[in-house]
């Protein structure tokens, strides 16, 4: 693949006319697009050209939307996700909108639908390899500098994800990070622990001062309490704090050393049995004509309500908590990240039917029509904490 290729067409554009005045929106695009072509290409493989518009129904089909909006709540700045099979990038117009127009646009372009993973030892060494996610001005972030006077971001190099033989490279464009995988104060970087037990965290350096960005003097590593149904910058973003308020177990204890993660021991059987639960996924989206039938559906999340509810299906209740990710295979439904066997007794059925009557009457955020399935799976997650009464 050359480098023509890989150009993606970008519009920053905001999304209400007269948001952004005509020339500051102009000078913006013309600061990305050196950016791009002179400092990330280089070092990354990825480029695209920045064409600026005045308003949302001036963009052409095929561009990737990076759109300028008033403000975003609960969020630090901007966020990207897939929609309609395209990337998507907001941000936050205001003071040093560049440099968050800059870090979307970087990141979007990296990693277009926000899933990128990479393999390496984790930073809590507990949890042994890991997979990472590819937030390529994150753990940098609050690292800048100026084109033409615009501040821009700065970002990390390829090499920042190799630990191993890495020594003397440059694991960020200003090379302000001098090892891999470490943090500039108000850096943060994520991470997917592997089966048995799938968990996402994140590492997270506090800005000490408003002085020029340093390495991080300490690290915090917290745990995502949430059920999650994907691993995914998407998702990630739409969390940005919860790591932060997680800081320890419910019981108080610190929860960075609980698992269990992979071991020597372990790791192949562990490994092989998720392989299978996902075959068995796999294998039951498919049906006797051998054609891929979509899914999961809202009808496969009602049988499955409907057998947890029903106080007649022993079996299937004690092997669902047992193994919860196996018996959601059977339905073509993978398991959420952080739904782990629970060891104890399930919730009642009659809590699985007020869930299930709080589905039947459209509940769990409604996405064109339908409920989120999502979003439902997360309410499954919480297995010991179901009430849905109201």
């Amino acid at each position: 693949m050359s480098a023509l290729d890989r150009i993606t067409p970008v519009a920053l554009v905001p999304n209400s006319r007269g948001l952004v005045d005509a020339p500051e929106l102009l000078q913006v695009a013309a600061t990305l697009q050196t950016q791009l072509v002179r400092d990330v290409n280089p070092i990354w493989g990825v480029g695209g050209i920045v064409a600026p518009f005045l308003a949302l129904e001036d963009v052409p089909p095929g561009y990737a939307p990076l759109v300028i909006v008033d403000s975003l709540s609960a969020h630090e700045h901007g966020f990207h996700f897939a929609a309609g099979g395209q990337p998507i990038a907001l941000i936050a117009y205001g003071d040093g909108w560049s440099v968050r127009a800059s870090h979307e646009l970087i990141e979007t372009l990296c990693d277009p639908y926000g899933q990128r993973t990479v393999a390496a030892p984790s930073l809590d060494p507990t949890h042994g390899e890991v997979d990472y996610l590819v937030e390529v001005c994150d753990p940098c972030q609050v690292g800048r500098y100026t084109i033409n006077d615009i501040p821009v971001s700065d970002f990390v190099t390829p090499h920042y994800y190799a630990p191993m033989g890495a020594e003397g490279r440059r694991f960020s464009y200003l090379g302000t990070i001098t090892k891999p995988l470490s943090l500039l104060d108000g850096g943060y970087i994520s991470w997917l622990t592997r089966p048995p037990v799938d968990r996402i965290y994140q590492a997270f350096a506090a800005r000490r001062d408003d002085s020029d960005p340093q390495p991080a003097a300490s690290i915090d590593i917290k745990p995502y309490q949430s059920v999650a149904p994907s691993f995914s910058r998407d998702w990630i973003d739409a969390h940005p704090s919860e790591g932060v308020r997680n800081l320890s177990g419910p019981d108080g204890r610190d929860t960075r050393t609980q698992g269990p993660f992979y071991a020597p021991g372990d790791a192949a059987r562990a490994y092989g049995r998720a392989i299978e639960t996902e075959i068995i996924r796999i294998l039951s989206a498919i049906d006797s004509s051998a054609k891929v039938t979509p899914g999961p559906t809202i009808d496969h999340m009602r049988e499955l309500l409907r057998r947890l509810a029903n106080e007649d299906e022993k079996d299937f209740r004690r092997d669902f908590a047992a193994e919860p990710g196996r018996e959601l295979a059977k339905y073509g439904i993978s398991k959420p990240i952080g739904l782990d066997p629970s060891g104890e007794e399930l919730p009642s059925p009659d809590e699985y039917k007020k869930v299930l009557d709080k589905l039947e009457r459209g509940g769990f955020a409604p996405y064109f029509g339908d409920p989120d399935i999502g979003n439902l799976l997360a309410t499954l997650g919480t297995l010991g904490t179901l009430g849905m009464s109201g």
